[in-house]
């Protein structure tokens, strides 16, 4: 039931005592705006990363990937799908949920509230699961770029020295902090601020 007419009904029989009143019809309305941006926000983030996911797929046809790069490529990127659609399946299910319950009373508002919170870490858990994937991706494409075999690797390996190794971690986890925090900025950003509008408007239903 839309608010104008919940707003009609009441004021149209107030001794009906069966008809269910929020405390606050406007604050109610008010919620509506952060959980529509959520909303938004999601679909658009579903079909991007989707998109994302299957043009990694194209990336060995794409780059002429040697032939010894593809099969470890595509096999590392079976996993990566089945991580991602599980996580998919899982945001799908929070945007269904979310879309389908009605901001018609405190307890309704609340339960939206630790959803858009625990979709929040889920996001954050899908990213984190993904970043090693990323950096492998990345790495066969550098190694495919130089043309560096496994025999060249092996025959090389000898002259690899401490400092080198010690270097090339510190940059995988350089970049991964780097993408890490990145990902908690725009999560924070993006569905922190909603979260956050929502929890604030819970705190007023107290204070009331």
């Amino acid at each position: 039931m839309a608010f104008d007419d919940l707003q009609s009904l009441w004021n149209s029989d107030k001794s009906d005592d069966s008809i269910a009143i929020p405390a606050n019809l406007e604050k109610l309305k008010s919620a509506s705006l952060p959980v529509d941006n959520v909303r938004k926000q999601l679909k658009k983030e579903f079909f991007v990363q989707l998109v994302a996911m299957i043009v990694i797929g194209f990336v060995p046809s794409m780059l002429t990937f040697n032939a010894y790069l593809v099969f470890p490529f595509y096999l590392m990127y079976f996993i990566f799908l089945l991580i991602g659609g599980y996580f998919f399946a899982k945001l799908y299910l929070f945007y269904k949920n979310i879309s389908n319950t009605a901001l018609t009373s405190k307890d309704n508002l609340f339960a939206v509230y630790y959803d858009i919170k625990l979709s929040i870490e889920l996001y954050k858990a899908f990213t984190y699961c993904l970043l090693p994937f990323m950096v492998v991706f990345m790495g066969m494409i550098i190694a495919n770029d130089k043309n560096i075999s496994p025999n060249a690797m092996l025959n090389h390996s000898a002259t690899i020295t401490r400092t080198q190794v010690l270097t090339i971690l510190g940059l995988l986890l350089l970049t991964i902090l780097l993408l890490a925090t990145m990902t908690e900025l725009y999560v924070n950003a993006i569905y922190g601020k909603s979260a956050k509008q929502i929890k604030k408007l819970l705190e007023e239903f107290k204070e009331a």
